[in-house]
């Protein structure tokens, strides 16, 4: 373990001047977040009190606040997304990937000079899941990885997670383990599989029916740990008294609930912290504290070699360096972290990648060769004198989605009307006063009003939205795209240069901006089937290239 002395003079000479420097990057990450908060925290606290408020409301309208925090819920969620979800993204992208490069890595050369420390990389989920030490269910992720060598014994470790959700009405996030994972060439032969499980739990260990439990000697082991093994003989070859003492000292030297695996000649432990263990503070500058904590996880390894003696292989097994070539040495190049690693990343770039990782996931890379229209299509494109049309008409899907909201607007009347004629305030029967009766909807609508005001006006803005917004005629022309949505009789103008960039997503066209991002692009196509979406796409970027004023082609 390296001196506290030697940790604090690394810290005051190169670690605190890079950390100032990422103060700004910091400081911006957190102020993203605030912002964010601001438009979520006060409307789902409203949400949460709702029952309060209730209270204070007339008889009748206790159903009013929950409608409102919900709204409120989904609306400031929306707003937080599409005004700060990608700046801030990119901002913390900067600030974590310079951290774990500037000042993570910095301290991993002073604790462990004889290995190698990638901050991006992490250790595979085929050895993660190779013991069988861990239940194999949910998703994976990894990250922080260290391999190398101490001693003779090689070893490769990394900050790993993974959990799921159960799923139903009460959904939890079952977590399966969060914490180091070390992954070691043991010094001894074995032919079956030997596991050592706390007590404790912590962690959901992977399936333990098929194998035998083996009670050992050691009282203050067996209070700590369960053993089960397929081959009994073989688990007290491994687990003598000295190594049951190691495996203790292990887990208070961490302080921390441990996993540990026997197979494959190979030795696999996990320490389960329930968080991950280098990411940068966001809410606070990093301290000297943290970072003599940093070190300590760091030190790990070496300390789990020493105490389960595994560099002492005088009459058992020779060193197997084959671990260490599990994994690629470099990563292929990454672009977006090139560029956080200078802390360039922008919110620009990030919308230019995912863009064109959509297009090509969508095969937005059809080629006009390619663009056929489908022979059932009822499409018609149309090309005139520097300009070309796209028309879809107006199907049968957006006649019942008019007839369904003109009958939801006449349920949330008549629903507030009855409901007011029922609620014994003065205010209330003059708005029920002022409320047309709609007789065709009375006898339904009187045995529950609550119910059908409620469903109505949540089921209403949808409905409104599939007839009055869905696109009927596209115009591309060298000026601007004009884009006709349900019954307006005059376009939407998109203005060009700044909209002539084609998206296509899923089975949907859009509308983009040529420069910066946006979470929302204007709709040029109601949804498609996937041949129509492609062809579509294809037909508006040659219209696009073509209708283009000459000093921008």
């Amino acid at each position: 373990m390296v001196p506290a002395a030697e940790i604090d003079a690394l810290y005051e000479s190169t670690l605190k001047p890079r950390l100032q420097a990422l103060e700004g990057l910091r400081r911006e990450v957190r102020t993203y977040i605030i912002k964010a908060a601001l438009f979520v925290v006060p409307p789902a606290l409203f949400l949460w009190a709702n029952d309060a408020v209730a209270l204070a409301l007339p008889d009748g309208l206790g159903w009013l606040p929950m409608v409102l925090g919900i709204l409120g819920v989904l609306a400031g969620v929306t707003i937080a997304g599409m005004k700060y979800l990608m700046p801030g993204a990119a901002a913390h992208t900067n600030y974590r990937v310079r951290y774990k490069h500037e000042v993570a890595a910095e301290v991993f050369k002073i604790v462990c000079p004889t290995a190698q420390y990638a901050p991006l990389e992490g250790i595979s989920e085929k050895i993660f899941d190779e013991p069988g030490l861990f239940n194999a269910r949910g998703g994976f992720s990894s990250d922080d990885r260290v391999r190398g060598v101490i001693g003779q014994t090689p070893f490769e470790a990394a900050d790993a997670s993974r959990s799921y959700s159960t799923g139903g009405k009460n959904s939890t996030t079952v977590v399966v383990f969060r914490g180091l994972f070390f992954h070691l060439d043991f010094n001894k032969r074995m032919n079956g599989r030997t596991f050592v499980d706390p007590k404790s739990g912590g962690a959901s260990p992977g399936d333990r029916s098929n194998l035998t439990e083996v009670t050992l000697e050691n009282a203050a082991f067996a209070e700590q740990f369960d053993v089960y093994t397929t081959d009994e003989v073989e688990a007290r070859y491994i687990l003598t008294p000295a190594m049951m003492e190691r495996i203790l000292a292990v887990a208070a030297m961490g302080g921390k609930r441990v996993h540990v695996a026997f197979a494959n000649h190979r030795a696999y432990l996990g320490v389960h912290y329930g968080r991950a263990l280098f990411e940068p503070a966001i809410r606070d500058s990093t301290s000297v504290a943290a970072i003599h904590e940093m070190a300590a996880h760091f030190a790990l390894a070496e300390g789990i070699v020493e105490e389960l003696d595994l560099n002492t292989r005088i009459w058992t097994k020779d060193v197997d360096a084959s671990l260490l070539q599990h994994a690629p040495d470099e990563a292929p190049k990454d672009d977006l972290l090139e560029l956080a690693k200078g802390g360039h990343l922008t919110a620009d770039k990030i919308w230019e990648v995912a863009v064109a990782a959509q297009a090509a996931l969508e095969g937005d890379a059809t080629t006009e060769a390619d663009a056929v229209a489908p022979p059932d299509s009822s499409i018609r494109i149309e090309r005139g004198t520097g300009t070309a049309a796209v028309h879809y008409g107006l199907g049968l899907g957006w006649v019942f989605s008019l007839v369904f909201w003109a009958a939801s607007v006449a349920f949330t009347i008549e629903g507030a009307r009855l409901l007011a004629l029922e609620i014994p305030v003065r205010s209330l029967a003059a708005v029920a006063a002022s409320l047309p009766q709609i007789s065709l909807v009375t006898p339904l609508v009187a045995t529950l009003p609550i119910a059908f005001l409620f469903f109505s006006m949540m089921l209403g803005p949808f409905l409104f939205l599939m007839w009055a917004i869905r696109v009927r005629r596209v115009e591309i022309a060298p000026d601007a795209v004009r884009i006709w949505r349900g019954l307006r009789p005059v376009p939407r103008v998109y203005e060009r240069p700044l909209y002539g960039k084609v998206v296509l997503l899923k089975e949907t066209v859009y509308v983009g901006r040529t420069q910066g991002f946006s979470l929302v692009n204007a709709s040029a196509s109601p949804m498609l089937s996937p041949e129509e979406a492609r062809w579509v796409a294809a037909e508006m970027r040659r219209a696009m290239r073509e209708t283009a004023q000459p000093s921008l082609r």
